[in-house]
């Protein structure tokens, strides 16, 4: 069965990645005030599900391609990576493509995703899709993940060197660059390489975690206490304090249009906190939750990629609202229509997981 777990897998990353597709979902929606906004946070917080995604991916490279990939010649782990990256680069234009010629094609008043393309300029959208200057913000990861598996190899390459400071100091030169230049995957690469080294010595880190459960205990607390801070503080500063340009100055160090040092630091922590989390809870997540959240997380590419079909079914046919209730049932709608698109043979057999 395609949601049977494998041994040795890490479950409960794939409830976390599930978790991240679904708030990505209601969130691409964008309709609001809805009850989702307690899972969400409307993506304003200081940690979002994009953050978390890019992280998780880097991890689960380094752990997958990198430490499990060990006995694999570099040629063989190149090629896979390399094999994937060019077959997410075909699904961003093919998707890129969908989303933004039905925009231009079938108008509505309702809010979609800005375009930054004249419509029906058809080759310039072409061109900038394909020389990844523009790509749909449904599917704007696909955008980054292609960049980042191209270059992936030379970081398990050096990985492999015992050069882990090697590969945290190209990430942190690389952010800096794109800092100053305003180069977006330059600025967003940091939060999936240094979890990609991460993922290289993850089960060192698991062993030295449980080595000692005193560490572990005051750890735990430190971590989830960090955690709750940041979501409250990001929540108040967002939501019910009036926007001052002190509130607003205390929130451009967090911003994800321009990934400051707040918009690193955030996400790891939080990031950290959602895992122990999660870990604590995986016995109730296979209990309650492992038909929704599972197959969001093994088959999160493809949730990616098909998720704006339902964005764009509910966009033309629900009208906007300020109705909390319809707001709130249009986000499930969203969740669960996407959900079922994964049981299609189609969707199974061309798109990728």
């Amino acid at each position: 069965m395609q949601n049977e777990k494998k041994p040795g897998r890490l479950v409960a990353l794939d409830y976390l990645r599930g978790y991240f597709m679904l708030v990505i979902i209601i969130d691409h929606l964008y309709r609001w005030p809805s009850a989702l906004s307690i899972l969400t946070g409307q993506s304003l917080l200081w940690f979002n599900a994009a953050d978390g995604f890019v992280i998780i991916s880097g991890l689960m490279i380094g752990y997958v391609r990198g430490y499990k990939g060990m006995k694999l010649p570099m040629r063989s782990i190149t090629g896979k990576l390399w094999r994937r990256a060019a077959l997410l680069y075909l699904w961003l234009i093919i998707a890129t493509v969908f989303y933004t010629g039905f925009a231009w094609l079938f108008p509505t008043s309702a809010p979609l995703p800005y375009i930054p393309i004249a419509n029906g300029e058809w080759l310039t959208l072409v061109q900038q899709i394909v020389t990844l200057q523009y790509a749909h913000v449904w599917v704007n990861f696909l955008y980054l993940y292609t960049i980042f598996l191209a270059i992936a190899p030379l970081a398990i390459w050096l990985l492999r060197k015992n050069l882990a400071w090697m590969v945290a100091i190209i990430s942190v030169t690389g952010y800096l660059i794109g800092d100053v230049e305003n180069i977006k995957w330059l600025q967003w690469q940091i939060l999936f390489f240094l979890p990609v080294i991460a993922g290289f010595y993850l089960e060192a880190i698991r062993s030295w975690w449980r080595a000692k459960p005193a560490r572990r205990h005051y750890l735990t607390i430190t971590i989830l206490s960090s955690t709750a801070t940041i979501i409250i503080v990001s929540a108040l500063l967002h939501f019910a304090l009036p926007a001052t340009p002190t509130v607003n100055a205390i929130n451009t160090y967090f911003s994800k249009d321009h990934i400051q040092i707040g918009s690193i630091l955030a996400p790891f922590i939080v990031f950290g906190g959602l895992v122990i989390l999660f870990n604590k809870l995986e016995p109730f997540l296979e209990r309650k939750l492992t038909w929704l959240l599972l197959p969001f997380g093994t088959q999160s590419l493809t949730v990616y990629i098909v998720h704006g079909v339902l964005l764009i079914l509910i966009t033309y046919t629900v009208p906007v609202s300020e109705s909390i209730i319809v707001n709130t049932l249009s986000g499930i709608a969203a969740v669960m229509g996407t959900w079922g698109l994964l049981k299609l043979p189609w969707v199974q057999r061309f798109i990728p997981r």
